[in-house]
């Protein structure tokens, strides 16, 4: 990997929904499944102003690392319904002895 910021966030698209860059409009919504007790069971709730930075650290990883996290939306109405990761990990660098998935190691699995 080099050193230089990557300019955009590649576009996936299914029959349904397309993986894609955050959008400032897309806040209220992430605001909103940030402050869910069901959708944050697993990390806890965020206030809107932790779902803020949260929301623009998500957006930066692309930026500075050259993968990170995609807006999920819905390609008829645009609407974010959720997001989707993809992270590169020190362990699953060449020569590291393993791949990592859901921060455990295969041999951990």
């Amino acid at each position: 990997m080099t050193n230089a910021f990557i300019a955009s966030v590649p576009l996936l698209r299914t029959e349904r929904l397309n993986l894609r860059e955050y959008r400032r409009e897309d806040f209220d919504a992430f605001a909103a499944h940030c402050a869910d007790p069901v959708s944050s069971a697993h990390i806890g709730p965020a206030d809107r102003q932790a779902a803020w930075r949260i929301f623009c650290s998500h957006a930066g990883l692309w930026l500075i690392h050259g993968a990170g996290w995609w807006a999920v939306g819905e390609k008829e109405s645009g609407r974010l319904v959720g997001s989707v990761g993809a992270h590169a990990r020190p362990a699953a660098e060449a020569g590291s002895g393993g791949k990592r998935l859901g921060g455990q190691a295969d041999d951990q699995a």
